[in-house]
């Protein structure tokens, strides 16, 4: 399908969920229930595919506004030795 917004698994067995819900290409997925009411609004939200942008919500969303850097410390022990 174009759309990857939202699946879900029914099984009373939790390893398959997990294994089915990984396969699952969406960006959020229930066990044994399906709804948007349902939402866990810590976890992040988003769909893949044609399903949206990004992520809202939860620490992803959180970086989404981030930009990445690194610094580097020279370290003056290393340069007084030479």
């Amino acid at each position: 399908t174009w759309s990857g917004l939202c699946g879900s698994v029914w099984t009373a067995d939790p390893g398959a969920a997990n294994r089915v819900g990984g396969k699952l290409v969406c960006g959020y997925v229930w066990v044994n229930d399906h709804g948007a009411t349902r939402l866990d609004l810590r976890a992040p939200f988003g769909g893949m595919k044609q399903s949206g942008m990004g992520r809202e919500q939860g620490i992803e969303g959180v970086r989404a506004f981030q930009d990445t850097r690194s610094i580097a410390h020279l370290d003056p022990d290393a340069l007084a030795a030479g």
